[in-house]
């Protein structure tokens, strides 16, 4: 029995490296024939990982966000909107600078893990740790102080939490021996790209094994 393609929406809010790692990985790697991204989306207009989208002839649009927090809860529907109108068997958020709540993951639900949606987020950080912006800077400043020694990357499923929820793949990156920031930032975008293919594969690994036992 074949394995049907996943249909993948990635949400991306800046370069799009990580894009391009699960670009790669469906063209050429651990994702060939298992996953198609299909759809592309960012809230910054500019956004790399739009242009990163086109050029490898997937759809890219851009959302402009709310202006006011009053009308975060329509935004929502309507970026749940566009992305259910193409068809996703999963959500990856890759660099994705906005919080979504509930009035978008709830349209999400992943009917394999009851209670839970089908997005997975990239955060830099191990499971547990520095959550929200500015999560390298934070563990780099850390390790200036000597509280830190290691830190690292992780995707998780999303939850309401912000960057909690079950974690699917995770790689610790070591911060001894970084000469320099932008040395540790290197390092751990390219665990990143690592470990969101990784997630990818995962995440289908488990549908996979459910759709034979079902």
């Amino acid at each position: 029995m074949t394995t049907p393609v996943a249909r993948v929406v990635v949400m991306a809010s800046g370069s799009g490296s990580n894009l391009q790692a699960l670009i790669d990985a469906t063209r050429q790697g651990a994702l060939e024939g298992r996953a198609a991204i299909v759809l592309v989306i960012s809230h910054t207009p500019t956004a790399l990982a739009l242009e990163r989208a086109r050029r490898a002839g997937i759809e890219a649009i851009f959302v402009a966000p709310p202006r006011r927090r009053d009308d975060r809860a329509a935004w929502e529907r309507a970026l749940a909107e566009r992305v259910a109108a193409a068809e996703p068997d999963l959500i990856v958020l890759a660099g994705w600078m906005r919080i979504l709540d509930r009035t978008f993951l709830d349209r999400f639900p992943d009917p394999r893990r009851p209670g839970q949606a089908r997005i997975l987020n990239l955060h830099p950080a191990l499971p547990g740790e520095l959550p929200g912006l500015d999560a390298i800077a934070r563990a780099w400043d850390e390790a200036q102080r000597g509280a830190r020694t290691v830190s690292g990357v992780m995707v998780h499923v999303v939850v309401p939490e912000v960057d909690a929820g079950p974690v699917v793949a995770s790689e610790v990156v070591p911060l001894a021996g970084r000469a320099s920031l932008a040395e540790f930032e290197a390092a751990m975008h390219a665990a990143e790209h690592r470990v969101i293919v990784q997630a990818v594969t995962r995440f289908l690994d488990v549908d996979a094994m459910t759709q034979e036992v079902s």
